[in-house]
């Protein structure tokens, strides 16, 4: 039943957030980032935090580098992704044959480490495209020491009806994690070819923590 109404109130989250970037009672009420990544389009005075326009970093979100020698970008590069229209597309996670910066795919694997939820309600999603299949394997390592603000993960597919409408079913993932540990992996492996999202929210929906995701891909001919 947690688990139902955690998805509930993310759902509840991603409608918010789709419904429009500015309210005109900043200072009350922030609003979402708007732009592109990396470029919240924030008005004076406000930076972009976990998707949301404040006028000062809060306290979960910070500059200090979190399990070593950051490996990627930092989270604030990412924002805004808390829909799955505004999902970053992860390192070699593009379509393969159009995604000229990723020469081996299959070479190892690929970590982003200075990554937060930050603010109730913050959802991160990342999209990959996965090739029928192909095996993508993702874990993700939230602070040990503060393992009473739990995250989970979640992968699902995007759907696109007859009219060219997309839809994402959250509800049921085609691979999950729920562990209470400090680590939470998944592997799938890919029935079509097509946008799978990576979504990584707190199992409650207060809960605020920093994260690392690793992640690798397995070719469909690879030896197992």
């Amino acid at each position: 039943m947690k688990k139902y109404i955690s998805f509930i109130l993310i759902s509840l989250s991603l409608a918010v957030f789709t419904q429009g970037c500015y309210s005109p009672n900043l200072n009350e009420e922030p609003f979402a980032c708007g732009g592109d990544h990396g470029n919240g389009e924030c008005p004076d005075g406000y930076n972009c935090y976990g998707g949301l326009c404040l006028e000062s970093a809060p306290s979960c979100y910070v500059d200090d580098q979190f399990f070593g020698e950051i490996g990627g970008s930092a989270d604030k590069d990412f924002e805004p992704n808390n829909t799955p229209n505004q999902a970053y597309t992860m390192t070699c996670g593009g379509i393969p044959e159009q995604d000229t910066s990723c020469p081996n795919r299959y070479g190892g694997e690929f970590t982003y480490k200075n990554l937060t939820i930050c603010s109730t309600g913050d959802i991160d999603i990342y999209k990959v495209y996965l090739i029928n299949g192909e095996t993508f394997s993702v874990t993700m390592r939230i602070d040990s020491n503060n393992l009473a603000n739990n995250l989970d993960i979640i992968l699902f597919k995007e759907t696109i009806d007859a009219d060219g409408n997309k839809t994402w079913n959250t509800n049921n993932p085609d691979a999950f994690s729920y562990s209470t540990r400090d680590v939470d992996e998944l592997t799938y492996l890919a029935t079509n070819n097509g946008w799978h999202f990576l979504m990584v929210f707190g199992a409650d929906i207060s809960y605020l923590n920093r994260y690392t995701l690793e992640w690798f891909f397995e070719s469909p001919n690879q030896t197992k």
